[in-house]
């Protein structure tokens, strides 16, 4: 039953870029916010995502990754830490 669910699933249509970078926006804000102890616009994190796309999904691929990081004026992209964010409320 499992392996026609994965079939059936990877047979699906790609719903488009729109949809599934919403849905992992919505994911993402969710997981931070309990990660962390306070939303993306709150904290002094923010995240990003890494999705399936069109050349992927019709594998199968379902991944959503959520990556937090910290933004800095000379990193924007991520600035190293040596902690845990985990609760930081920061």
């Amino acid at each position: 039953l499992k392996r026609n669910q994965d079939e059936k699933r990877s047979l699906a249509a790609y719903p488009g870029d729109d949809t599934v970078n919403n849905t992992a926006d919505d994911r993402c804000d969710t997981a931070f916010a309990a990660y962390d102890g306070a939303t993306s616009d709150e904290s002094a994190f923010t995240y990003d995502s890494i999705t399936p796309d069109s050349s992927t999904w019709p594998d199968g691929d379902r991944s959503l990754v959520c990556v937090a990081y910290k933004p800095t004026s000379q990193y924007p992209g991520g600035a190293a830490v040596n902690y845990s964010i985990k609760g930081s409320v920061q």
